[in-house]
């Protein structure tokens, strides 16, 4: 009998909590865009002249530092960004403070392929021997996942490359050709953060007849560099005598987003 009311008296808990109790609900997200995502980094120098940090790039375009440097000497720290990772520019600079303890924070927005923060960059002897310790945060924009695209209309014999602000992921959501030659012409796509070899390492080939077309809007995606060539042979590497005259739809994006291979 104790037994009995033991598991009637359960029974009726669960029947008062599934009625009475409200339910937490699931947090859904709209399926046609990716929410804003960070990425984090923190930094401990101890200064013995001018000192760099790369930064991890995952495709974020908004950036926040915070930082404590406590120094009698007047130093400076920089974020930079640069297309080839010789040529910095300076996206915001931030100040030492002569009191311990201060935390300082300032902000940049802009995409570069490669990002650093410029600890003491002009190598002031004053400031050799501070401490600085701080965060990089790094903002992905919300942007949607899928989208029209850019058109880059580009003449493809060698390997040629589809646009110059990468490696960075991205998306080709249509490739239309013309082939102007007197032969059948095979466009090779590359996935590659370098110049690739013709016939070496291609991820998509497709014939095109001599005086036809190729249209293609079924997208793909890869997570370095869109380069395009067109050969003579399938598999080849002997470019065309005649550029094909082609139009790349692409959609430049952060590799936050989930993404398909080629």
């Amino acid at each position: 009998m104790k037994r009995f009311l033991g598991c009637l008296s359960a029974l009726a808990i669960i029947a008062f909590t599934c009625c009475v109790m409200p339910i937490p609900k699931a947090k859904a997200q709209y399926l046609g865009t990716a929410a804003q995502q960070t990425t984090t980094q923190s930094f401990n120098v101890t200064l013995t002249g001018a000192s760099f940090i790369p930064i991890v790039n995952l495709g974020q375009e908004g950036h926040e530092i915070i930082y404590s440097w406590a120094s009698q000497g007047a130093c400076i720290i920089t974020l930079q960004g640069s297309t080839d990772a010789s040529t910095w520019a300076n996206l915001a600079v931030g100040a030492s403070r002569p009191t311990g303890g201060s935390v300082v924070t300032f902000y940049a927005n802009g995409w570069y392929p490669h990002l650093q923060l410029a600890i003491n960059g002009n190598a002031d002897a004053a400031c050799v021997g501070d401490v600085v310790t701080g965060s990089y945060i790094g903002f992905q924009l919300p942007l949607p996942v899928t989208g029209t695209g850019e058109p880059f209309p580009i003449s493809v014999a060698a390997a040629t490359s589809v646009y110059t602000q990468d490696p960075a992921p991205f998306t080709v959501n249509g490739l239309h050709c013309f082939n102007p030659n007197a032969a059948i012409a095979y466009v090779q796509a590359y996935d590659s953060a370098t110049a690739p070899t013709l016939g070496t390492g291609y991820v998509f080939e497709t014939g095109i007849p001599a005086g036809g077309a190729l249209s293609m809007n079924s997208p793909f995606a890869g997570v370095n560099h869109l380069y395009l060539a067109a050969v003579t042979a399938a598999g080849g590497n002997t470019a065309v005598g005649t550029a094909l005259d082609c139009t790349a739809i692409v959609n430049r994006r952060g590799p936050f987003y989930p993404y398909q291979t080629f």
